[in-house]
């Protein structure tokens, strides 16, 4: 469905029929009311602006280029309506609720449903980062880069995707007015400071406590 040739096409196609509760409900736990127009919303916005083409904002652009990112991107979008939701009860791995939901209803593989666990776990400590990087030293950014792993642009993309929505819902004259195109700006200068500070690929870097003795650690991090 979601990997096939128009994923805009099925996505409003369930909302049209109101068939979230069906698709991407956890059939193992009470479904609680979710606010499945979100996902509307998030689709709208992954079209466009996420995967569309902005000249204003050529690192955003760039984001999500791989079958799998778009494909993650989608799916991210589809469980919007479950990001204030809180952890299952009975899952005892305290895994986010849309995670535990896709994983469950839709029998998500692992990888799969790891990124879409940490694109919702890791919300506010992106948007953090987002609002504080151009200003860190490469020291603590890299950690920070480092610490959400390979499949970061994914998890940026999708913090990037629910402060839209967030906008959108709260005012939509203002979002419509100029107010998305501020978060956009947030993004894409977040995006030129980790392309500035050579940190795209910081998954990889090794460990400092691996290679330098415990002295040097807090001088190297504050660089």
């Amino acid at each position: 469905m979601l990997k096939g040739r128009n994923p805009y096409a099925a996505l409003s196609l369930i909302h049209e029929l109101d068939l979230y509760n069906e698709i991407f409900s956890s059939p193992a736990q009470d479904a609680p009311s979710l606010p499945v127009q979100d996902m509307k919303i998030a689709v709208d916005i992954v079209r466009y602006p996420l995967l569309g083409y902005t000249p204003s904002h050529p690192h955003i652009s760039k984001l999500l280029m791989t079958n799998n990112e778009k494909y993650l991107a989608w799916l991210i979008a589809a469980m919007t309506p479950w990001k204030d939701q809180p952890v299952f009860p009975a899952d005892k791995k305290n895994m986010p609720a849309a995670a535990t939901a896709i994983r469950e209803g839709l029998k998500s593989p692992n990888n799969i449903t790891g990124t879409i666990a940490k694109a919702f776990a890791n919300y506010e400590a992106i948007r953090n980062m987002v609002a504080g990087l151009k200003d860190w030293g490469r020291g603590r950014a890299g950690l920070e880069m480092r610490a959400l792993g390979a499949d970061w642009k994914s998890q940026v993309g999708a913090c990037l995707m629910f402060e839209l929505v967030d906008l959108k819902k709260k005012n939509a004259s203002d979002y419509e007015e100029g107010g998305g195109g501020g978060v956009m700006d947030k993004y894409e200068a977040f995006l030129e400071a980790i392309a500035a500070k050579g940190l795209e690929e910081a998954f990889n870097f090794k460990s400092l406590l691996n290679v330098l003795p415990p002295l040097f650690l807090p001088k190297i991090v504050e660089q």
